[in-house]
């Protein structure tokens, strides 16, 4: 098979990653959300929340009822099985009983278990109970009076719960309710001695935790110091975005250049085309199950660019991003909806020989103190020419760790699931979270499946160096007489790059890449960007600044004179798509760019691309 290499052949080494496998992906077509607190499954997000608000509200009742009772002691009952059980005393009630509800919603669980935790640093550990009165949780406290207080429920996981040491608590399921497993040693006392290290009144904020994500013991303080902002810088944004602790914030925040990379969000979608030949193969192949292999490997292959700590710059409404002919590919995107009408959304079409890409995204964030929740609100087709398979793509969330304290960093966990809607086969991938000291960071597992959901091969690997499949049984476990082999491996990447640029991030950059005419609306001209890549980060700022207000200018003319934007290059549909994280509007690729483009590489004319001035706001004006 070509471009396959066998990287290992150890049957111990797939029998291991079959387990893990399974293990992580056999419930995932069964049960896509599933609560937190009863591990009861649900098959869409909405009735998930319905179900856990009634939790939630009966603890909120309980806890009102504690508070009320007159006990001072924190007692531990030991029952017969050995399972130590605690109650709660008044003072403990008193204090905040914040637990990350946001995470739950996500399917998150809670379970203070090696390494299914992100941090290091803790601020203090509190008690959580269900309606029995029994501990099932560990939750971090902080008496601020802040306006960042930590009662706020929208607080991420860091900022909340901190993380105690790994081999400290286990909670486990017994007798129907969750319990404290063996004994906390020494004593409560000393376990929260151990644990109160935090960043807090290090770098003094309270409620701030830092996660390392190379998972060393390096002092709190150190690791919050490092990063690309400076003590003066890090004041300031604290001070601006603790207020938006909660909300998306997308659109709502200026934010300086310092923490952007040169390109633009429709310039990064077009990262996807980095492994395109992998949908090549897709079409060539006349395995229906290889044929999920392969575009499920190319939907994985974009991950290692999407890690890069640097933020791209927002589109500006009519903004486009052309790539030309890129390994046989085309690609064209377009900003459809302004920052100002709350989310943007964006539309990218790609195509070749073997295959055409469509993506409509509205990206949706969530500010959490020192993180940031990216929800890929969107809905992404591949369509393979020469049988006409439409594969549908659902990519798990994104956080960003560390946004103003500690070093920066990208995690994706969760679920990816590509659905062939004309055969019902399907790829589950389950994204493992960065657990402690690093373990499972860049990890994938899972299995293709038939239309009747009975696995057909196995895949593993990582998403920062390659992928590997091999065939399987009903059960999951590999097959006698095969061998895990590699279907894609990352390219050789530039050492020592500013922005970790692959050299395809850099060709996208560049107008090698560009048409014949190019559009004047195109992101490689945009001023700001360009300062950026030049190194001139004043110049770019005030760049931004002037592009942002010239957009906003622009709205008022528009409503003034009750015009509403028309995209160029992508019609609205009537479809409304459901996702995990909301509904969207689905825009469709109406076919002009084409007729555009094929003029334009027809003309005799030649106008040097760096010399267009950047004029997104004259997009109707083809003559411009």
């Amino acid at each position: 098979m070509e471009n396959i290499r066998n990287p290992k052949n150890s049957d111990d080494h797939s029998e291991h990653i079959s387990r893990n496998t399974r293990q992580s992906v056999d419930n995932s077509l069964s049960r896509s959300y599933t609560c937190s607190f009863c591990v009861r499954g649900f098959s869409n997000a909405q009735a998930l929340g319905g179900h856990m608000n009634i939790h939630r509200r009966d603890r909120a009742n309980l806890r009102h009822k504690l508070m009320e009772d007159n006990k001072d002691d924190v007692v531990a009952e030991s029952d017969p099985s050995g399972v130590v059980s605690l109650d709660l005393n008044e003072k403990q009630q008193e204090e905040d009983l914040a637990c990350d509800d946001d995470d739950q919603d996500q399917g998150v669980e809670k379970d203070i278990i090696p390494g299914q935790k992100l941090g290091f640093w803790v601020q203090e550990n509190k008690l959580d109970i269900n309606d029995d009165g029994k501990v099932t949780d560990v939750c971090s406290i902080d008496g601020s009076s802040s306006s960042h207080h930590l009662e706020d429920e929208n607080l991420d996981l860091e900022l909340r719960l901190g993380q105690s040491a790994p081999e400290l608590v286990v909670l486990v399921v017994h007798g129907g309710e969750m319990s404290i497993f063996g004994a906390i040693a020494p004593s409560i006392s000393n376990w929260v001695a151990a644990v109160t290290k935090s960043v807090n009144g290090l770098v003094g904020y309270e409620g701030v935790e830092v996660i390392n994500p190379e998972g060393s013991n390096e002092d709190a303080a150190e690791e919050a110091n490092k990063g690309r902002w400076n003590q003066e810088d890090r004041d300031g944004y604290w001070k601006m975005m603790h207020k938006y602790i909660g909300s998306d914030v997308t659109s709502m925040v200026t934010l300086p250049v310092i923490i952007f990379e040169p390109m633009t969000m429709l310039q990064k979608m077009a990262e996807l085309m980095e492994y395109s030949h992998l949908l090549d193969m897709a079409d060539k192949t006349d395995d229906p199950y290889m044929r999920m292999v392969y575009a499920s490997s190319w939907a994985i292959s974009v991950y290692y660019a999407f890690q890069r700590t640097w933020k791209p710059f927002n589109p500006i409404l009519g903004e486009t991003y052309e790539m030309a002919n890129y390994n046989g590919v085309n690609f064209i995107s377009e900003q459809i909806r302004e920052l100002n009408h709350h989310p943007p959304m964006s539309a990218g079409h790609a195509e070749n020989e073997h295959f055409t890409y469509d993506c409509t995204s509205k990206l949706k964030t969530k500010f959490l103190g020192n993180s940031i929740d990216v929800y890929p609100v969107g809905r992404t087709r591949v369509t393979l020419k020469r049988d006409g398979v439409v594969l549908d793509l659902v990519p798990p969330l994104t956080k960003v760790h560390n946004l103003i304290f500690g070093r920066t960093w990208v995690d994706s966990p969760g679920e990816m699931i590509m659905t062939n809607l004309t055969t019902g086969d399907k790829v589950v991938l389950y994204f493992q979270p960065c657990g402690w000291f690093g373990s499972g960071r860049y990890e994938v597992d899972g299995y293709v499946y038939n239309a009747s959901e009975e696995p057909k091969i196995l895949m593993t690997g990582k998403w920062n160096e390659s992928m590997s499949y091999q065939q399987c049984d009903g059960e999951g476990e590999p097959l006698p007489g095969t061998e895990l082999k590699e279907v894609w491996k990352l390219a050789d990447v530039p050492k020592d790059d500013k922005y970790q640029y692959t050299h395809f991030a850099h060709k996208i950059n560049s107008f090698d890449t560009a048409p014949k005419k190019l559009l004047p609306s195109d992101s490689r001209l945009r001023p700001d960007r360009y300062a950026l890549e030049m190194g001139d980060m004043s110049k770019s700022g005030n760049e931004k600044s002037s592009l942002e207000e010239r957009q906003r200018a622009e709205k008022r003319t528009r409503e003034e004179k009750g015009h509403s934007f028309t995209p160029k290059w992508f019609d609205i549909t009537e479809e409304v798509t459901p996702t995990p994280w909301g509904d969207l509007e689905v825009y469709q690729f109406n076919g002009k760019y084409l007729e555009h483009r094929e003029a334009a590489d027809k003309s005799e004319d030649y106008t040097d691309p760096k010399s267009i001035p950047f004029n997104p706001w004259q997009f109707q004006d083809m003559s411009t």
